[in-house]
């Protein structure tokens, strides 16, 4: 298609708005001769009638120019439809088609060519996988690079192999950790060195704290039996008396101080109740 250069404004021009513009100015100009004056007029008891009827006769006169400015808008605005109608018909839809045909011819392109940058640049971090031989730890796409047409393949590939350093770093400094397995395993979930070991070090605080816990009650409880032992031994002690030699054993009683929990001395309670001991 051979280039022409156009002039658009001789292309389209609205002929009859020169003309309105001009006939504005005169009307203008006579307006601005009639209000001379108006400014400057004073206002009193006396001329109270002839300044209201002066400011009757502007509004009269403003909204017949107002009637006609809004007759001329819609003849004008018909006829930009109709000239709108005719434009997007006979040159916007035809530009835009050419646009969207060459749009689709040049993006299948570019795709192809982002692809095969990719494809190169997959390989090339494919082969440092494995020769740092942690292929089966990361991805191409954990690598999160930006392919695009203007990208550099030298600086993406230089970023690959950042990667695997920073990679080999992290796994250099997960071995000299006392729980290198399960920062490992945390490890290959993110890929953050820092996160995972936080993780793993909060979950053996917690492990140790309930362990604490556990030995504290544990610990608790075997006091609290010794105490209960101690004071059934006292009990037993206490009342174990001679058989009396009469036929019906003799009542004796006993008084002591018992100290204890709540829970001992309900414990001591129930003994004494299942025993068939009359206490006080």
């Amino acid at each position: 298609m051979e280039e022409k250069v156009y002039d658009i404004q001789e292309l389209i021009k609205v002929e009859s708005l020169p003309k309105i513009f001009y006939q504005l100015e005169i009307i203008g100009q006579e307006v601005a001769k009639a209000l001379e004056g108006v400014e400057t007029m004073v206002c009193n008891e006396e001329n109270k009638k002839e300044v209201k009827k002066r400011k009757q006769e502007i509004t009269a006169f403003k909204n017949l120019m107002e009637t006609r400015r809004k007759e001329i808008k819609n003849q004008v605005m018909e006829k930009y439809n109709e000239f709108n109608e005719k434009y997007e018909r006979e040159v916007k839809s035809k530009l835009v088609n050419a646009e969207n045909i060459l749009t689709v011819k040049y993006t299948a392109i570019e795709i192809q060519q982002k692809l095969e940058k990719e494809k190169e640049l997959r390989e090339f971090a494919e082969r440092h996988f494995e020769s740092y031989n942690f292929q089966d730890l990361v991805t191409f796409e954990d690598i999160g690079l930006n392919i695009t047409l203007t990208a550099s393949i030298k600086a993406l590939k230089e970023q690959v192999i950042e990667f695997c350093n920073k990679i080999q770093g992290d796994l250099n400094l997960i071995e000299l950790e006392e729980y290198k397995e399960e920062i490992l395993l945390e490890y290959k979930e993110t890929l953050n060195f820092a996160n995972s070991k936080i993780k793993v070090a909060n979950r053996h605080k917690q492990l140790e704290e309930i362990k604490k816990k556990q030995e504290e009650t544990e610990k608790k409880k075997q006091e609290e039996q010794i105490t209960i032992d101690a004071v059934l031994g006292v009990v037993e002690e206490v009342v174990e008396v001679p058989k009396p030699i009469y036929e019906e054993e003799e009542l004796i009683e006993v008084s002591f101080t018992v100290r204890g929990t709540t829970k001992m001395l309900k414990e001591l309670k129930q003994f004494l109740q299942e025993r068939g001991y009359d206490y006080d």
